[in-house]
């Protein structure tokens, strides 16, 4: 079914609400929150808070169904461990279902997953295929900050609700700044870390407590766990005080709102690994990958996961440099594009590179010819996505959800095509599975 087709089905549908007529589609309101930023983190644990209130029969007036999405960037599917079993995540995952593993897409990065979670389909198919990463076909480059229309593919679930008519207010999602099929969330805010994540919480509960005005999706962007375990490793006090923070975040959300008739989904987009803790940890390919003539060699993204675009007459050299570096770090995999694991789904696309490097789980790339040295952060992700490591979270409540239902594992790709049954809107092609979605959802 394309565009024009679920918008027709929208118009030939009855009013959302009783005595309540579908509006037009609304007009973008982008509010300015402050000096827009680029995104600075590189992992982002995604957890998706879905608010889904539904009509109560009888009644005239009622608030329409409400999807709010939160997420906290980098929360590892083991993370609850850390939190006491009265903090509200832990009563969440008790009182609803709780996937155990939330298996990221690959690359495990913040951006492709992020991207995945709201659209269901893989990096290959959506275009982002990196935090940073060329373009061949114009010689373009992406980077967390970008929002051109054209890097955006697929169809993410604001466009999905809109085309639909139903209202999306969107603050920091990455893509949520960008046009995509000439649409734009209702609301949107451009990237500004200086935001709190307080004023972000609070703005959700107050769209949420709008009544009959209360937009249909709402979606919120934390940062946190991810950017503690980024700077000081998954495993240290900064970090579990920083899962204590995303806990306190849910529970400000909650905390005095009637939960009558409301879901709520918490998601995060990938895990986190100690990285380059001993020097026989991190990987220098400095001198494999130097080339002195700019614009020759092309390299993105950094450890653990690199894409090399060179020219096409430096091919036979990088093969042999490549080959000598597997010979002296065994902890890496280098991989021809058309020789990347099937598993991966990570092939066919123009943007992924003709060379991609892949370091085994803990060990750190660097080189500073191609922009990448060694920072000193303590954690990251970005690994092959079937580590558990790599994992994140899925815990759903409410009337849609099944209760009390532990799930071993899911694919993020399983996300999109949910919240989509839940708005009771029609879903854009996608890779979700009726099994996945079922595993979660209460059968009615």
């Amino acid at each position: 079914m394309g565009d024009d087709d679920r918008r027709a089905a929208v118009d030939d549908a009855a009013p959302l609400l009783d005595g309540v007529s579908s509006r037009a589609a609304p007009e973008r309101r982008s509010i300015p929150v402050g000096r827009a930023l680029s995104v600075v983190t590189c992992g982002i644990v995604a957890v998706v808070v879905v608010v889904l209130v539904t009509l109560v029969p009888g009644r005239r007036g009622s608030p329409p169904h409400c999807l709010v999405v939160v997420s906290l960037d980098g929360f590892r599917y083991d993370y609850l461990k850390h939190l006491p079993p009265d903090s509200a995540l832990q009563r969440l995952a008790a009182e609803g279902v709780h996937v155990n593993r939330l298996r990221p897409v690959f690359p495990s990065k913040t951006f492709p997953n992020h991207y995945t979670l709201v659209t269901g389909v893989f990096p290959e198919t959506h275009g982002i295929v990196g935090n940073h990463f060329f373009d061949p076909t114009d010689s373009t480059w992406f980077t967390m900050g970008s929002t051109e229309s054209k890097w955006w593919g697929a169809e993410p679930i604001w466009v999905t609700a809109e085309l639909q008519r139903r209202q999306a207010n969107v603050f920091f999602w990455p893509g949520s700044s960008a046009v995509i099929k000439g649409v734009s969330p209702t609301v949107t805010f451009p990237y500004n870390e200086s935001v709190t994540f307080e004023e972000r919480i609070d703005r959700a509960r107050e769209w949420v407590g709008q009544g009959v005005q209360r937009p249909p999706l709402i979606m919120v962007y934390l940062s946190e766990p991810d950017a503690s375990g980024h700077e000081y490793g998954p495993d240290s006090e900064q970090t579990i005080s920083a899962i204590h923070r995303a806990d306190s975040m849910i529970s400000r959300l909650i905390d005095g709102l009637d939960r009558t008739n409301v879901d709520l989904l918490i998601v995060s987009d990938h895990g986190m690994v100690n990285i380059g803790d001993s020097p026989d940890k991190i990987i220098d390919l400095d001198k494999f990958l130097h080339v002195p003539i700019p614009n020759r060699l092309r390299v993105a993204a950094c450890t653990p996961e690199l894409q090399i675009y060179p020219d096409a007459d430096l091919i036979p050299e990088i093969v042999q440099n490549l080959s000598a570096a597997v010979k002296q770090y065994p902890n890496i995999k280098v991989y021809r594009k058309e020789e990347i694991p099937r598993r991966f789904q990570y092939r066919d696309n123009a943007r992924i590179a003709p060379f991609v490097v892949v370091a085994d789980v803990g060990y750190k790339i660097v080189g500073k010819s191609f922009g990448c040295p060694d920072d000193g952060l303590r954690g990251g992700h970005g690994f092959d996505n079937d580590d558990p490591r790599m994992g994140g979270i899925l815990i759903g409540v409410g009337p849609s959800f099944e209760e009390r239902k532990q799930v071993p594992i899911l694919n993020n790709t399983e996300v999109y095509e949910t919240m989509c049954r839940i708005l009771e809107i029609v879903p854009a092609p996608n890779n979700g599975t009726r099994s996945g979605i079922d595993s979660l959802l209460k059968h009615t």
